[in-house]
């Protein structure tokens, strides 16, 4: 199973600082149509007629985003695309937000798919800029809320099954996701698949695919830190590919055996 995660930086033209979304998209899909994963998490597709020609041009999967917007604000610019059967989908709105972000609708869209005989749960999220231009509200104290609201949420999921694929740009790195993991879940909920704090062409990891894997066992050490430990096997290391006439975020590409 192969698992991409990317922000193609598809905010409309008009305020897009980074380049001209309708000039790349194309470079876009080609590239992940090569790639035939067998789920796609993308954020930052906040452009109506973009996302179109992704239900135009991926008609062989399963696409789930939320399309909630209004006059004062656009949608989360989350997308979903899987070739699994879709059993279950939603979107949750985060809680507290701050800076520009308030001007879209920040959160969380997953879904439960069916695998053969199995379910998984797979997570896409786009949390707060860490660095808004106005903010009245610590950015670092929106992004610990943001990241307890969402683990806490993943925790209760385990009735689905034991196992969550949590896919999105972070703006936060390892450490940080892993001190506000709520205490009252840290020692049950288990993240495998960090890398290095850096890629090979030194841009500091804020896109992750993590796997959660929840258990009601009673913890054998508690003065080690389960989250650090890489308890998944049977996965390759996550790839990180960074495309500048694409957008301004490394693709990361997970494949699981």
């Amino acid at each position: 199973m192969k698992i991409v995660t990317w922000n193609i930086c598809c905010l409309p033209k008009w305020i897009n600082q980074y380049q001209d979304p309708n000039k790349c998209i194309y470079s876009i899909i080609k590239i992940l149509k090569s790639l035939n994963a067998d789920i796609i998490c993308l954020q930052e597709l906040f452009d109506v007629n973009i996302r179109n020609l992704f239900l135009k041009y991926f008609q062989n999967y399963n696409i789930i985003y939320e399309n909630t917007s209004s006059y004062f604000y656009f949608n989360s610019g989350l997308m979903i695309l899987t070739k699994y059967t879709c059993v279950k989908s939603n979107f949750i709105p985060y809680k507290n937000c701050c800076g520009e972000d308030r001007f879209s609708n920040k959160g969380f869209l997953y879904t439960v798919l069916k695998i053969k005989d199995t379910y998984k749960t797979v997570v896409n999220t786009h949390i707060n800029n860490d660095e808004p231009v106005i903010h009245f509200i610590s950015p670092s104290y929106i992004i610990k809320q943001q990241l307890k609201q969402l683990l806490s949420y993943i925790y209760s999921l385990k009735q689905f099954n034991k196992q969550v694929y949590l896919c999105g740009d972070f703006n936060s790195n390892k450490n940080t996701i892993i001190q506000n993991i709520p205490l009252s879940i840290k020692q049950q909920l288990y993240i495998s698949g960090f890398s290095s704090e850096y890629t090979q062409i030194t841009r500091l990891i804020i896109d992750h695919i993590l796997t959660l894997s929840v258990t009601n066992d009673e913890p054998t050490n508690t003065t080690n830190d389960k989250t650090n430990v890489d308890f998944i096997n049977n996965t390759t290391p996550p790839l990180y590919i960074f495309n500048t006439n694409c957008s301004d975020h490394c693709m990361v590409i997970k494949q699981y055996s």
